[in-house]
């Protein structure tokens, strides 16, 4: 798999980045996998878990893969995902999705001139803040 030469986002998981990279294209628009790849035997990985896989949400490229549980790190909302909606329906839709089995950490609410806004932990330990101005 060739990355491109590109900063993005990189997602760690425990196991189920198949899991959450299908969840997550499932409903942001404008999404879909670009590729992936599998451990194969004799790689440093569970075999059949992610290796790589490049993924576009909203038209944005990211990466995820699995870590052994022993070595992926702990997710937290030190570093969240800022999600600008452009009407209230997509907002409505993708904090309903993101907080199934997830935590509301905020919202959603109005602030400021902001119409709506939340900050939701999902249920994989990703944070998203999503937005409705």
């Amino acid at each position: 798999m060739k990355i491109p030469f590109d900063i993005m986002p990189f997602l760690s998981y425990s196991g189920c980045a198949e899991e959450a990279v299908n969840y997550y294209i499932s409903f942001f628009p404008n999404s879909k996998i670009e590729d992936i790849e599998y451990f194969k035997e004799g790689e440093r990985g569970e075999i059949g878990k992610v290796k790589t896989v490049i993924f576009k949400l909203m038209d944005k490229l990211f990466l995820a893969m699995d870590m052994e549980k022993n070595e992926c790190p702990v997710q937290s909302w030190q570093v969240s995902f800022y999600i600008n909606c452009i009407d209230e329906k997509i907002f409505d839709n993708i904090f309903k999705k993101l907080s199934e089995n997830g935590t509301v950490l905020m919202g959603p609410e109005s602030v400021f001139n902001i119409r709506k806004a939340s900050w939701v932990t999902d249920k994989f330990g990703i944070t998203w803040q999503i937005i409705w101005e």
